[in-house]
């Protein structure tokens, strides 16, 4: 708000959004009124926002923005890991990994007062950074995708050795088993991503109880 860009008058709106509907944290999902934002600019915002969509099971329309409210309760147990641009970040995917509920307002973007601070290699930086919140909060997806990475490439290797061996008798004794221990690795980390789900799920049952029990 200090450079004119989030109108302050959507405050109280805000406040009255959490009280209302008990959420944890509202944010305000801009709408750029002409000239406030550059095309680079909305289209990185949008891909950033699609990506942490992505990264956490979200349907968010503005992770990003820098006016937000939130429950001081609901933040006190989280770890500080990131800073500058990517604290919006970092503190969605905190309350939407502990169970907390997230809502969303519209409000006005206008033109920002001064340079713009914020260019590619910053949001290079806040996607990389979602990536490490990923790591912290979301450990299932990462290993998912490293699973996957071995297990597909295992699967298409036995069964390139089992089609020379089927049809044309060939023996491929060592490209067998590359692909029987990339295989075997690769089901040991899906494995281990059906744990982390199953621990993330106790995780939010614990939360749930915990916050519970702190009302009560």
């Amino acid at each position: 708000m200090g450079d004119y860009s989030y109108p302050a008058r959507y405050v109280p709106e805000m406040v009255r959004e959490i009280m209302r509907t008990g959420a944890d944290e509202v944010i305000g999902v801009r709408r750029p009124l002409p000239g406030s934002q550059g095309f680079i600019y909305r289209i990185g915002n949008k891909i950033l926002t699609w990506a942490f969509n992505l990264l956490f099971g979200t349907k968010l329309h503005d992770v990003l923005s820098g006016m937000y409210i939130i429950r001081a309760d609901s933040l006190r147990d989280a770890v500080a890991e990131v800073g500058g641009f990517s604290i919006e970040a970092h503190i969605t995917a905190h309350m939407v990994s502990t169970g907390r509920v997230v809502r969303e307002i519209p409000i006005e973007y206008r033109r920002k007062i001064g340079r713009k601070k914020l260019g590619v290699r910053g949001g290079l930086r806040i996607f990389g950074d979602m990536v490490r919140l990923t790591i912290r909060y979301n450990p299932m997806l990462i290993l998912f995708l490293l699973g996957a990475l071995l297990l597909i490439p295992g699967l298409a290797l036995g069964a390139y050795v089992g089609y020379w061996y089927i049809f044309y008798g060939i023996k491929y004794y060592l490209k067998g088993l590359i692909a029987i221990i990339m295989t075997l690795i690769g089901l040991q980390f899906l494995g281990m991503a059906a744990m982390a789900i199953y621990m993330k799920r106790m995780e939010y049952r614990l939360r749930k109880a915990i916050e519970s029990l702190r009302r009560d």
